[in-house]
This record gives structure tokens, sequence and C-alpha cells, in this order.
């Protein structure tokens, strides 16, 4: 096994960010130990990749990964299983936001200190939702995608058995927190104290500004991503891990054939636009189905 710590950072369409996030992850880099940072460019059409590059040159710890297709699940499972090594932590960040001051050394402690944990997860530093991420942190052991770090054991036993999340799924997190909530052996038994924090550590996100149009753009698509994700993970939830399925296509198909039977009200927007979104990926109904 070898020292140091390992750091994944997705980046989709992040050429406004990814300096930031990335600088704030070399100055939380340890002084001694081999670390990597790994940023794992996914289906960008923006400056990214050149951003990356002209930091790699000057930081030879950086290693960038471009991926065609942009989808952040298929760029976890990429990591997870082509590229991860035996260090034994990894890290896993958003591209859009920055590290709070010595982030990774304070829960690299935390999970030392706590060795029947899997996972540290990481704690929002700004935003007015903060206190309810806490609150679902100690209760329920949540972990939220935007940053968290997982045991290498444990991600060795997510190699070993060949999971994956499935591709096309809007936000990953609550797939990421069953697997870290699992032992991974028969009977896959689920335990949210194998997820601990430090309330100490986390991540800072830019708020974005209701007075710039791009701001307002990124917002709106974010709502139908998060309602989009709510439709798939009410399907998610019982489904166990063993049996993950591949991708979302056939969720989505009956997410589709549901609405399209019972369809939104008119002031349901983001529904709406959800339907819009899948009728564009699987087509149109026929004359003989029920229409939206």
């Amino acid at each position: 096994m070898r020292s140091g710590c390992a750091v994944v950072i997705f980046a989709y369409n992040e050429e406004r960010g990814i300096g930031r996030a990335l600088y704030s992850v070399l100055a939380n880099l340890p002084p001694v130990g081999d670390t990597r940072i790994h940023v794992m460019a996914n289906g960008c059409t923006d400056r990214t990749v050149e951003v990356v590059r002209a930091i790699a040159q000057q930081h030879p710890c950086v290693n960038l990964l471009v991926i065609e297709l942009p989808d952040k699940c298929n760029a976890w499972n990429t990591y997870v299983h082509d590229i991860a090594d035996d260090c034994p932590i990894h890290f896993f960040m958003d591209g859009d936001l920055s590290c709070s001051p010595n982030a990774f050394g304070i829960m690299a402690s935390k999970l030392d200190a706590v060795p029947h944990a899997n996972a540290v997860a990481g704690v929002p530093q700004s935003g007015r939702n903060r206190d309810v991420y806490v609150g679902c942190m100690q209760r329920w052991g949540w972990v939220f995608g935007n940053l968290y770090a997982v045991r290498g054991a444990h991600l060795e036993r997510i190699r070993q058995a060949k999971l994956r999340l499935p591709l096309g799924l809007r936000g990953n997190d609550h797939i990421i927190t069953r697997l870290m909530h699992s032992d991974l052996a028969a009977p896959w038994t689920e335990k949210p104290e194998r997820v601990t924090f430090d309330l100490r550590a986390g991540y800072v996100f830019e708020r974005l500004k209701p007075y710039l149009p791009r701001d307002v753009r990124l917002y709106y698509r974010r709502m139908i991503t998060y309602r989009w994700r709510q439709l798939q993970l009410a399907r998610m939830a019982k489904i166990p891990l063993v049996r993950l399925p591949p991708d979302m296509s056939e969720i989505d198909r009956d997410i589709l054939a549901e609405l399209r039977a019972r369809p939104p009200r008119p002031w349901d927007h983001f529904t709406r636009q959800v339907v819009r979104r899948l009728q564009r990926r699987y087509g149109r109904p026929t004359v003989s189905e029920p229409r939206a």
C-alpha cells in the first residue's frame, strides 16, 4: 500500500470554478506523502480541460483524464474500477467548490479515530441549508456528493463486489450513501454509523447571483435535475445494492409512462420540463399511448 492519498475532482463544464477548486486542494495537501489529484473532465464543451492542463504543467501531481461521456456516475465508475490504487484514503469532490482550510487533514484524522467507519462526509461551511445538511448527517449518516472521503479498504470491497453507479442517475448521493453504509457482505446490512463527519471540515461553494443571467439559467437547470432525481430515487430506494441497474433507461421510461398517464399540473413547471427531456430522449407517445 502506498502512502499519501488520492483526490478525485469531477468536472463538467467548470471552467469558471475548476481553477479555484484545484488551488484549494493544492493548499490542503499534506506536506509529506505521495498525493495525486485526478481531475475527471467528463463531456466538457467549454475550457475546463485547457484550464486544468495549464495548472497541471505547474503541478505534476495533477492528472487530467478526459472522458467523452458527460455523466458523473460514469466518471465515478471509471475512477473506482480503472484508476484508483491502494492508497489508504480517497477524497471525492465536485469541481465547483473549494475545500475549507485543512479539510483533508481533519477528515483523515476523523476516519482514523472511527475505525468502524467506511467514509467521512464533508460538511458545507456556507449556505442557508447548512443546518439541514448537518441534521441529515447526524440522524441518517448521509453523504453529500460535494465532498467526502472513502477508506481505501472499502473502495477495494466495492471493486471486488463489481458495484457500479447506474449511468444516467441524476445525483448519486443516495447510492453513495448506501454504499458507504453497507459492509458489502451478506446479508448486506446498511448502518448509518459507518459514515462519520467533523463539523470543521468540508467545502465552500460560490453563491449563485440572481442578477446574472448565467446563474439564473444554472439555477433553472438544477431545479429540473433535482425534480428528475426525486422521481428516479422514488423507484431506486428499495432496489438492493447487488441489483443496481447498469443504467437508468428502464426506470426513466417507467417515469415517462407514468407522467404521460397522469400528466403534471400546469403549475408543476419543473416536472413538465422533466417530461420534455424524457420525450426528447425516448420519443413521444404513439397514437395508442396516453398523452401528456
